[in-house]
């Protein structure tokens, strides 16, 4: 186990390097290496132990018995998530502190794609996927709170931490519920 811990912590690590160069970057490098983090869960999956990773494609599949557990999760999880964020947002609010405005792009497709898809799949494959295959078998807390974590630490704005710390354990709570990483892929969407 700390073997796996060892890769996916570098995998984890270097993910954050290349977002934070790309937030400060410009231009089509930053485009780049943006782009790039995100691809880095697909390199981790190929460059890690391959007794981890026998059948790669079991953690997507839905089983039919427990899609109920994860639909009766997922709304009371995501209301808790966004009662996080308004909260998070009002306390900031009262002491004037400034809270980071979200981009868009001029085109609506673009938008979706940086802001929706990319994000959706690329950390879910990054702070899901990967530590099911690699941690969970050996310890499922160490497996909910290290992907919360780091999860937490990807959103790197002060006021993002909190819900995002508690998007991170109800998204594991309800793959490992479900035995699928499809719930949160979807549910972060």
């Amino acid at each position: 186990m700390r073997t796996n811990i060892k890769y996916l912590t570098g995998a984890y690590l270097l993910f954050l390097v290349l977002l934070l160069c790309s937030s400060y970057a410009s231009g089509i490098f930053s485009e780049i290496v943006y782009y790039s983090s995100f691809i880095l869960p697909v390199f981790a999956v190929i460059y890690l132990k391959k007794s981890a990773f026998e059948n790669p494609f079991d953690i997507v599949k839905m089983k039919k018995e427990r899609l109920d557990t994860a639909l009766a999760l997922s709304l009371p999880g995501i209301g808790v998530i966004m009662g996080i964020s308004a909260l998070t947002t009002l306390i900031f609010d009262a002491f004037g502190l400034p809270i980071e405005a979200v981009s868009t792009e001029p085109h609506f497709l673009l938008s979706v794609l940086n802001l929706a898809l990319l994000p959706a799949i690329g950390e879910e494959l990054l702070f899901r996927y990967l530590p099911m295959k690699l941690i969970l078998p050996h310890s499922p807390r160490v497996c909910v709170l290290l992907s919360a974590v780091m999860f937490s630490m990807a959103h790197t704005s002060f006021e993002t931490f909190a819900y995002a710390f508690a998007a991170g354990v109800f998204f594991m709570v309800i793959d490992i519920c479900s035995g699928s990483i499809l719930p949160s892929v979807i549910a972060h969407f």
